[in-house]
């Protein structure tokens, strides 16, 4: 029941992380586009996302293994 509980956290979190990128992926022709502003605005909100996607992966595969229901 947790690690499913998780793992939907998870791909809500994966969504959200598309959600935020597909903007800003969309407005952008060439990679060579990209300016350094845009880089580091996208990295700060995706990389946190990430890892709390990541967190949640993790507590799903292991949820069971740690004996939670």
């Amino acid at each position: 029941m947790a690690s499913n509980l998780f793992f939907t956290a998870a791909a809500i979190t994966f969504c959200i992380v598309v959600a935020v990128m597909l903007p800003y992926f969309g407005k952008i022709r060439d990679v060579s586009d990209m300016t350094p502003e845009i880089a580091s605005r996208l990295a700060k909100r995706i990389f946190p996302l990430m890892f709390v996607f990541g967190v949640f992966a993790f507590l799903g595969s292991q949820a069971n293994s740690w004996g939670w229901p």
